[in-house]
């Protein structure tokens, strides 16, 4: 309890300020569909033939909508969701330690495992987007499959976290890979090859259970999330994904390097300072471990984890379209376990204390320019602003502004999926158009000089 405590503390520390953003985007999208007039409405979340538009099956995330969001009200259920979020973060990272003590014997390098997978930049969208909920549910239920085949005991409990892992998202269907390569047994004896495919079977047999009922629902993947092969992208996606672990801010692919380093620095300031002279000691430290390592000739130890990290990172890098550092947070538990198990004892510290000044950097700088915070505090401001000029009122508006101004509001209200939350109407119609050129509408709500 007194760790769990120190990690919900330390978690409070990096993220606690999302508790100020209220919904954004996605959020009223599932606001919406989450609504449930009877029981059948309920269950009928769980069916893949039933998504209302949405073009994945991740069920589980929605009851969070509809438990925290539709039964307390929108007035406090973003603080409460938010709050939820940062508890399931905390409990991952208990799990992290948890399972690290359990296979390493050593309460130290289980802390400092947890704390460097606790702290890592990669989770800011998950934590601040309260849409990320479903990451983040996925990623407590992979962990805690994971910490339960450790037990013969416990291992049929393992079959139903992961049903729930793969019901909150659909990157848990990497799973089953992730164990294959973490209990693999480099002595290729056979006797172990027959275990461990028995092992991992019954996580083939469900995975392949929940694909046949994503097929069968016939739901349409979008195309941003089709992979493309190539090898200038693949590249660029993989450096993408490496700065991110460094500690830099979701968009750095968009400056080149180093001819917008000062504007990099300038948009980021101060923290794109920290995370600069801390990536580059976190290089430095890692290049001198694997110089003293081949000087050594010395062996590593945990090299599945290793494995398993760069494997986790392969399916994102075709997807050059849709970048999102969340997507790598369960290699980053591999990649911490790897490192800590190896680095000498005071080398460890060093590099944990360096990736978490990274990682706080990283989140306090997204928190400046993230488009998630910035359409959430849009939201806060234009929402009591259209109330007061009625668009509850009408069963038609148009918004008229800025065409910079309605094209963050058509993303940051969801189109019509706000108004119809907010104003409790589910035939609303809301059009947002830089001029007024429409002679159909029941109200028009100029925001010209907003």
């Amino acid at each position: 309890m007194k760790t769990y405590f120190l990690l919900f503390l330390f978690t409070f520390f990096f993220f606690g300020t999302s508790l100020r953003y209220g919904f954004s985007q996605d959020d009223w999208f599932f606001l919406y569909i989450s609504k449930a007039e009877s029981i059948l409405d309920f269950l009928t979340f769980f069916s893949p033939w039933h998504q209302q538009g949405f073009p994945f099956y991740r069920p589980l995330g929605t009851q969070v909508y509809f438990f925290l969001g539709n039964l307390f009200g929108l007035s406090i259920a973003p603080q409460l969701m938010h709050f939820f979020m940062l508890l399931v973060h905390t409990s991952s990272s208990f799990i992290v330690y948890a399972y690290t003590r359990q296979i390493t014997s050593h309460k130290t390098n289980a802390l400092l495992v947890s704390l460097l997978y606790l702290g890592s930049g990669v989770h800011f969208l998950s934590l601040y987007y309260i849409a990320a909920t479903q990451q983040l549910l996925a990623t407590f239920f992979m962990l805690t499959t994971l910490y339960l085949q450790l037990s013969q005991k416990s291992i049929k409990w393992s079959y139903i976290t992961f049903i729930l892992a793969l019901l909150s998202k659909e990157n848990a269907l990497l799973m089953p890979l992730y164990m294959l390569i973490i209990k693999f047994n480099w002595s290729l004896s056979w006797q172990h090859l027959k275990k461990l495919i028995s092992d991992i079977l019954p996580y083939g047999i469900i995975s392949i259970f929940y694909l046949s009922l994503r097929l069968m629902s016939g739901i349409v993947v979008q195309s941003e999330y089709h992979p493309e092969i190539g090898i200038i992208k693949i590249i660029t996606t993989l450096k993408a994904y490496l700065s991110f672990l460094l500690g830099y801010y979701e968009k750095i692919q968009d400056y080149s390097f180093p001819v917008l380093l000062p504007q990099y620095l300038l948009d980021t300031y101060p923290y794109g300072y920290f995370t600069l002279f801390s990536s580059v000691l976190i290089m430095l430290s890692i290049g001198y471990f694997v110089t003293i390592k081949i000087s050594q000739r010395s062996k590593l130890s945990n090299i599945n984890y290793l494995l398993a990290f760069f494997v986790g990172l392969v399916p994102w890098l075709f997807l050059p379209d849709h970048i999102f550092p969340h997507y790598i947070d369960f290699p980053v538990f591999c990649l911490s376990l790897f490192l800590i198990t190896n680095l000498s004892s005071k080398l460890k510290y060093i590099v944990v204390l360096l990736f978490l000044v990274s990682g706080y950097s990283a989140i306090r700088s997204s928190e400046m320019l993230h488009w998630t915070v910035l359409r959430s505090n849009l939201n806060s401001r234009i929402i009591p602003l259209l109330k007061s000029q009625g668009i509850c009122e009408a069963q038609s508006v148009q918004l008229v502004g800025e065409t910079h101004l309605v094209k963050e509001l058509a993303y940051s209200l969801s189109l019509n999926n706000g108004p119809r939350v907010f104003c409790d109407n589910d035939s609303i119609e809301v059009y947002y158009t830089p001029t007024n050129n429409s002679t159909s509408v029941d109200k028009i709500i100029n925001l010209q000089g907003y």
